[in-house]
């Protein structure tokens, strides 16, 4: 899970990261405990915030994310969480 933070971060920036975290964890997703991790991971990851990012991307990381937590990936389940983000 480290992993895919810290190329989620370099891909679509640490605010947009932040936010997708967020709303996984308003979703149920992600367990509190869990969010705390990854936004401290996030945190210490700041850097370059890409102007635009492609939401395929969004789409793929979300779908990762899914595999990581060992929840079956949904690609229907994606989008309402991106646009929720405000990523889409």
């Amino acid at each position: 899970m480290l992993e895919w933070v810290l190329k989620t971060t370099a891909k679509f920036g640490s605010a947009r990261l932040t936010r997708l975290l967020k709303v996984c964890a308003e979703e149920g997703i992600l367990d509190s405990d869990t969010l705390v991790v990854l936004l401290q991971v996030v945190a210490l990851n700041q850097g370059h915030e890409p102007a635009h990012i492609v939401v395929n991307d969004i789409l793929d990381e979300v779908l990762q994310l899914d595999k990581i937590l060992g929840r079956t990936a949904d690609p229907e389940e994606a989008p309402p969480l991106i646009e929720e983000a405000g990523l889409g």
